[in-house]
């Protein structure tokens, strides 16, 4: 059993240092959905009905990775980049693409 300087999650034991960064990202969280004064869920209903008002053109929608992550290409000097792993393709908004980088860049 782990000692006074652990917290219990549910059925998982967290260190003091991860329950600390839990309970920042939390707060953050709260903050950012607080100051522009929306519930979570709200403020999801509103972008859906945003990008549904978005035009549906060649231009915004098209063949998508999905997965495009730097561990999904490879670089070497002087040759062109090889994008692999293609089993998140599908067709959808273009900047799904870029979405996806930002996130998992973070």
């Amino acid at each position: 059993m782990p000692g006074s300087a652990h917290f219990c999650r549910g059925n998982t034991w967290l260190s003091q240092q991860q329950a600390a960064e839990n309970s920042s990202g939390q707060q953050r969280a709260a903050e950012k959905f607080g100051r522009c004064g929306r519930q979570p869920a709200r403020a999801y209903q509103d972008f859906l009905l945003q990008l549904a008002a978005l035009a549906r053109n060649d231009t915004n929608l098209g063949l998508t990775h999905g997965d495009y992550l730097l561990s999904n290409m490879n670089i070497t000097a002087g040759d062109p980049v090889t994008v692999y792993d293609f089993d998140e393709c599908a067709y959808g908004w273009s900047l799904l693409d870029i979405a996806v980088y930002l996130y998992y860049s973070t």
